[in-house]
């Protein structure tokens, strides 16, 4: 396998937190709730490694670039470390945040994130069924109709649920709209017993008739079952490679809760073989570039 180190390389989603103490305290509400003890878990034992200044050290040993700084759950709606990331190395970060998207001000807001160079878009989660329902009942269109007016991306966490995205799509034919994990629910490495994680694989590729629709190739770690490089998954990419081009696709790690090492990480698409030079270029950073409105040097 050859690993070109010239490439513009840009992470399309890590997520940067500090431990639960001011000035960046974690959402109390999160406490309690057995459905989220893992994730709360695996946030306390990867904290060291979710600083500013890690995060940056580990994207310098590997060449990579930039990245985009998703916010975590874990300090709720509060994007500010995310957004101190930036303010220190605006080079190297933008922030995609997380929105109450039932507060009265949502128009506002949007449009301050919208005139702030450090945000570039919002996640939008819809795993939970509480948040599926809220979005089937109309509760995010406010929010995603002031996304769209200042010209934000959307990306969303929505495992499986390629209803919900072809739905968000139609409505919103104007709206930049990136599939997170490739729309999937990642769960081969933490539950050997899952079965077939690309089963559902045909209801991303679907979405590929949507113009406004790109994915992100994330957590491709969680989603195979055999150690780096990963092979077993790449019959599945060539898939999504054919049917929206890697001018819509971008590599992520999304570091830094899970055990990943970095490198591999990257090397899963620097290193292959299974893919040329040009899509590489297009997927580690180019796409990403363009879809998000960050060009390279600003």
């Amino acid at each position: 396998m050859s690993a070109p180190r010239d490439l513009d390389i840009v992470d399309a989603q890590v997520h940067l937190y500090t431990e639960d103490a001011a000035p960046y305290p974690w959402d109390q509400a999160l406490y309690g709730n057995p459905a989220l003890a893992d994730m709360i878990g695996r946030f306390q034992a990867r904290v060291a490694h979710g600083s500013i200044e890690a995060m940056l050290a580990e994207m310098d040993a590997q060449a990579v670039q930039g990245a985009l700084v998703v916010a975590p759950a874990i300090h709720g709606y509060d994007a500010s470390y995310s957004v101190e990331a930036y303010r220190r190395h605006p080079d190297r970060f933008r922030v995609v945040g997380r929105v109450d998207a039932g507060r009265d001000d949502i128009e506002d807001a949007l449009a301050a994130w919208g005139a702030d160079p450090a945000f570039v878009g919002l996640r939008l989660a819809l795993g939970a069924p509480a948040a599926v329902d809220r979005f089937l009942a109309g509760g995010d269109d406010r929010m995603l109709t002031a996304a769209q007016r200042a010209g934000l991306r959307v990306c969303v966490y929505a495992p499986g649920r390629f209803d919900l995205l072809t739905r968000i799509a139609r409505r919103f034919p104007d709206l930049p709209l990136i599939i997170d994990h490739l729309g999937l629910f990642a769960m081969a490495m933490l539950d050997p017993g899952y079965g077939d994680t690309f089963a559902e694989l045909d209801g991303l590729l679907e979405l590929a008739q949507y113009e406004q629709v790109a994915v992100k190739f994330t957590s491709i770690p969680l989603l195979s079952r055999e150690p780096y490089p990963h092979a077993d998954v790449w019959p599945h990419l060539h898939r999504v490679i054919a049917a929206f081009g890697p001018e819509r696709l971008m590599w992520g790690s999304d570091q830094t809760v899970f055990e990943h090492d970095y490198g591999e990480t990257v090397d899963v698409i620097r290193a292959t073989d299974e893919i040329g030079p040009a899509e590489k270029e297009l997927i580690l950073g180019a796409s990403l570039r363009r879809i998000w409105g960050w060009p390279l040097g600003a």
